[in-house]
């Protein structure tokens, strides 16, 4: 005699005869009630005729006992996940569960993971209601400044050695684990919680460069933001000078406005312009078109040369102190860009 599952316990009769599989001995001839039970499953009961000298075969397939379980969740929509096994959204009845204690799983986004035995007894259903508790999924705040040049050459750009200054940071209510500051994908440093911190770059070669800064909060929340910069060129070297800052009203002073291209670079056409104010006047000027009071020349300088300046006469016809601008515009060949230079001279 053979069960299936195996284990089943054999009455004959009604008197225990031993445990499937097994092979029952001296059992006279003639018609025998044969049972069989296992915990969880459903009794089996037939009916065995047993002739003299002859061995009856019996096989018995044993059917589970079930109840079911109904399940709701506030708010509903959750995941359910019986042992492992996905079974559908709340709410929802899940029916044919075997009998005995069963892991129950809830999971919804936006909430945290809820869990529970059940015990399930054969033809009862079970009711459970789950009250789901918000959980933390934003991510932290990250801040990312605008980073900060260290101006070598006074112009305002990024160039070519000059450094950067990053002034970066996260906060998040439930905390913050890690904060990375990244700088075209390799870490520059990193931090175990929230607060700002700056950091100061080394010279980056010319071209877009991207700082990163990634931030995980306490419970695995993660975000970034990028910021980009552009490393120019080195531009224009400029210089702007005079032979006499201090002049009495009727004499002249000699205003000189230059520029040279840096060695290494490729060449740079440069315009030069200076523009005197009104109180003093031009006696003279060289390399220079005069128009609305701006005096200015464009030339082209090969890597290492200087541009033959602007030199300009100005005479003070005012008593006062006169303000003498100038500006210088540079570009390389192929580039859209063409930065400025500003100088003052009182």
């Amino acid at each position: 005699m053979q069960s299936d599952p195996s284990g089943a316990y054999i009455y004959l009769d009604g008197v225990y005869a031993g445990t499937a599989p097994a092979t029952i001995l001296d059992v006279s001839p003639g018609s025998h009630t044969i049972k069989l039970t296992k915990s969880g499953y459903v009794d089996y009961t037939t009916t065995a005729y047993v002739l003299a000298g002859a061995t009856e075969s019996l096989y018995a397939t044993l059917t589970q006992e079930t109840g079911s379980i109904s399940i709701s969740s506030a708010p509903s929509g959750a995941d359910i996940y019986l042992d492992g096994a996905y079974k559908g959204t709340t709410p929802t009845t899940i029916s044919d569960v075997p009998s005995g204690a069963h892991a129950l799983k809830l999971e919804k986004y936006g909430y945290e993971e809820w869990l529970t035995s059940v015990h399930v007894t054969s033809g009862v259903t079970e009711s459970i209601t789950a009250h789901l508790v918000p959980a933390d999924v934003s991510p932290p705040a990250i801040r990312i400044d605008k980073p900060v040049t260290i101006d070598q050459n006074n112009n305002g750009l990024l160039e070519e050695g000059e450094k950067v200054e990053i002034t970066y940071g996260a906060n998040d209510p439930g905390g913050v684990a890690s904060i990375k500051l990244l700088l075209d994908g390799a870490l520059l440093e990193s931090q175990n919680q929230a607060g700002t911190y700056t950091v100061t770059t080394n010279s980056r070669p010319i071209g877009t460069h991207t700082i990163k800064v990634e931030a995980t909060d306490s419970k695995s929340n993660s975000c970034f933001e990028d910021v980009y910069i552009t490393v120019e060129r080195t531009g224009a070297s400029v210089y702007f000078g005079t032979t006499r800052t201090a002049i009495k009203k009727g004499e002249d002073a000699i205003f000189t406005l230059s520029a040279a291209n840096p060695i290494g670079n490729p060449p740079m056409t440069v315009q030069l312009i200076l523009k005197p104010p009104s109180g003093v006047s031009v006696t003279s000027s060289s390399f220079a078109k005069a128009g609305s009071g701006i005096y200015t020349c464009t030339q082209t300088i090969e890597p290492g040369d200087n541009v033959r300046s602007i030199e300009v006469h100005l005479m003070g016809g005012q008593v006062g102190t006169h303000e003498i601008a100038s500006e210088v515009y540079y570009q390389f060949e192929g580039s859209p860009k063409s930065p400025t230079r500003y100088e003052t001279l009182h």
